[in-house]
């Protein structure tokens, strides 16, 4: 028998070295060919079912569109009056939605099913319930989501925050808050989150409490203002920008909240890491080149789409709606 040192003299080691590193080499690119494929086939399974999508019932609907039409233009002695008239054409927020909906399904090979609640109850009912694949969401629902059900945030839209208004008649003399913390303010529900929460939190941070008058939607806001019911009412940007450029003239703003992150698309930790990957490419490239000018306005989105973390929302974990909600500063009904 050859002894240990023989033994060695016939060993190619550089032989077996090379031979060990093809192994691993082989069995690494095996095992990432897997995962690819198996991400791939998984993806393929989620592409196959519809991905559901829900969206928040307080999304703004699409700005309305109007036409400038003149009233007695001919006439020698009454005055000519500009009238603006809305445009019947004007989509509405299910077929906006649908529209970019179609889109990424052409850009991903994905398909979606639209879901808009009939109301906020409900569709924090099914958020909870994680019924929604996907969902556009305001950011308190959002961190809601993240703890009931590990949502993640896909994107937001870009360079363009949350701000809302306090308006007054454009003949009132007020320049400041401070000329109307004694007088009554209209605001929206409690938790509409743009028009309401945002502009309480802010003016509390601020330390004004004005006395507050609440309505259920923009149109009575609106109408106590007009009527002289509050001196002041609180809006959405994008609500005073959606009325008609004479209304617009009516009002004056009187301050504007400072600008909060965006309502969040989110996925549900079910949605595959590759479907995610080909979402958030063909929302950024969907305005590459002024492609979709005319859908993004109608989403309220100008900028396009960007990709997002959950961190972008770190403004409204300091918002405590439960505090903010509790000794309200209410004013007396109006008298009818």
């Amino acid at each position: 028998m050859l002894n240990d040192a023989r033994l060695f003299q016939y060993i190619d080691f550089s032989r077996i070295v090379q031979t060990l590193t093809m192994l691993f080499l082989l069995n690494h690119r095996l095992i990432t060919a897997a995962f690819i494929l198996y991400s791939m086939a998984f993806s393929s399974v989620a592409s196959a079912q519809a991905l559901i999508f829900g969206i928040t019932p307080q999304t703004p609907s699409p700005q309305p569109i109007y036409d400038q039409r003149f009233e007695n233009a001919d006439s020698k002695v009454l005055k000519t009056r500009v009238i603006y008239e809305r445009r019947t054409d004007t989509p509405t927020k299910s077929q906006v939605w649908q529209q970019l909906l179609t889109q990424l399904e052409d850009k991903t090979g994905l398909s979606f099913t639209l879901v808009i609640a009939d109301s906020q109850l409900a569709f924090e009912r099914a958020l909870a319930q994680g019924k929604f694949d996907l969902a556009y969401l305001t950011p308190l629902q959002f961190l809601s989501a993240i703890e009931s059900q590990g949502y993640k945030a896909l994107a937001k839209r870009k360079a363009q925050l949350l701000r809302s208004l306090i308006v007054v008649k454009r003949l009132d003399k007020a320049k400041t808050l401070r000329d109307i913390e004694t007088s009554v303010t209209g605001f929206d529900s409690l938790l509409n989150y743009t028009s309401s929460v945002i502009p309480r939190y802010s003016l509390k941070r601020l330390g004004f409490a004005l006395p507050m008058r609440l309505y259920p939607d923009t149109k009575q806001l609106e109408m106590a203002l007009t009527e002289g019911k509050v001196r002041a009412i609180s809006l959405a940007e994008s609500d005073f920008y959606a009325l008609s450029p004479d209304r617009q003239e009516q009002l004056k703003i009187l301050w504007e909240t400072p600008g909060f992150s965006p309502f969040a698309f989110a996925t549900h930790p079910r949605v595959p890491f590759y479907s995610i990957n080909k979402l958030q490419r063909a929302m950024v490239n969907l305005n590459r080149r002024g492609n979709n000018a005319e859908l993004l306005q109608a989403l309220e989105a100008r900028n396009g789409f960007e990709v997002a973390r959950n961190s972008d929302w770190i403004d409204a974990q300091d918002i405590n709606v439960q505090e903010l909600n509790m000794h309200l500063p209410l004013a007396e009904p109006a008298q009818e």
